[in-house]
């Protein structure tokens, strides 16, 4: 399970970083839409979409908040697919 926090924790920093590139570069005059993030864990998913982390693990715990900050900022959005579609 911590394994797959940190691996979305890791491709929602890499997807505010694209967002922080597309709004610094200036020819791009649109509004910058959600990253979507499909993950094929729906477990990882309501971890992420809970308020409130129980662990004890505080790095863990730290990508959760990572993750929760750019739910809440509108810059990611998460959805479950299937492993066999995704």
């Amino acid at each position: 399970m911590e394994s797959k926090m940190i691996a979305l924790a890791m491709a929602s920093e890499e997807a505010g970083w694209l967002r922080n590139l597309l709004s610094d570069t200036p020819l791009w005059e649109r509004s910058i839409p959600t990253v979507l993030i499909h993950y094929d864990s729906t477990t990882a998913i309501a971890k992420v979409y809970n308020r409130f982390y129980n662990s004890k693990r505080r790095q863990i715990r730290r990508k959760h908040s990572t993750i929760r900050e750019f739910l809440s900022n509108g810059a990611v959005r998460v959805d479950f697919v299937r492993s066999d579609e995704n």
